[in-house]
Parts: structure tokens; C-alpha cells; sequence
């Protein structure tokens, strides 16, 4: 009970104690004439050029940030993009020289022509009974060899043509 009465009177002392201590400051304020209204001076928007330029260092961190790796290794001859601009996806990023694989291609479809032609001949030598079939299908194995050789240049030469994000 003791304990309960002390308290109460420790309570009450600090009350008092800050009761006070806000009067003596209100005290002073209204002698030394501060007053709590603000007068505020209110103009028309208007545009205005300053002088004054404004010189800032910091760190940017972009958005979205990519690695685009290539598909094929090369020696890039155009870089159609500028550092910073916005690219949407499936856009082309670099050229990359194609000429070795353009030629590849070329003398690929030179090939297949003539397996071509050696497979028409060795099929009429075959239905005339002059060659055998063992070089009837050698022939056309070669053929659609040489024809799985244009595919692979085309996609070669495709891969060169598309580096994109």
C-alpha cells in the first residue's frame, strides 16, 4: 500500500514539475514577442530562367540490365544501337561479318547441283542397266548429304544475320 502512495505522489510531482516548466516558456515567448501565427507571401506561377546551372554527381542504375551473348563468334562490322537507348525485345543489337559463311553457303549449293546431276545420271545409267545400284544409292546419299550440308549454311549464315536481344 505504502508502495501504491509513493507512486501516486511521484506522478503527481512530475505533473506539477511540468506544468511549470510550460508556463515559463510561455512565459518567455510572449515577453520576447514570438508569436505562433507565420505570415507566408504567396506570388503567381510564372517561368523564369536562372543563370545558374546545376552540376550533380551520382550513380544511375538502369532499370533492366542484359548480357547478350552471340551465337556465333565474329568480328562485328555494325553496332546499330546507342549507349543507353531503349530496345524492345527481338531487336537487332550488332552485324557481325558473314561474308566466310555467305561463301559457304554459296559453294554448299554448288555442290548439292552437281550431286544433283551425278544422281540423275547414275539413275538412268541404273534404269538402263549400265551402273549398279551400289552407286545408284551412293550417289543419292551424297545428294541428300549435300543438301543437309546447304541446310546447316543457311542456319549458319542465319545465326550470323540475327544477333538480337
Amino acid at each position: 500500500m505504502i508502495i501504491i502512495f509513493i507512486g501516486v505522489l511521484l506522478v503527481i510531482a512530475i505533473a506539477v514539475r511540468l506544468k511549470g516548466n510550460h508556463d515559463k516558456i510561455n512565459k518567455i515567448k510572449a515577453d520576447s514577442g514570438i508569436s505562433s501565427v507565420v505570415n507566408v507571401n504567396v506570388a503567381p506561377v510564372t517561368e523564369r530562367k536562372t543563370g545558374h546551372l546545376l552540376d550533380l554527381i551520382g550513380t544511375l542504375y538502369p532499370v533492366k540490365e542484359l548480357d547478350i551473348a552471340a551465337q556465333v563468334q565474329g568480328q562485328i562490322t555494325s553496332l546499330p544501337v546507342e549507349l543507353g537507348q531503349f530496345l524492345e525485345k527481338g531487336k537487332m543489337v550488332a552485324v557481325i561479318d558473314n561474308t566466310l559463311k555467305e561463301l559457304s553457303l554459296q559453294s554448299a549449293k554448288i555442290n548439292e547441283d552437281k550431286l544433283k546431276r551425278d544422281l540423275e545420271r547414275f539413275r538412268n545409267l541404273y534404269q538402263g542397266g549400265s551402273a549398279t545400284e551400289q552407286k545408284y544409292e551412293e550417289a543419292r546419299i551424297a545428294c541428300e548429304s549435300a543438301k543437309i550440308q546447304v541446310d546447316q549454311a543457311k542456319k549458319m549464315l542465319e545465326d550470323y544475320n540475327t544477333p538480337q536481344i
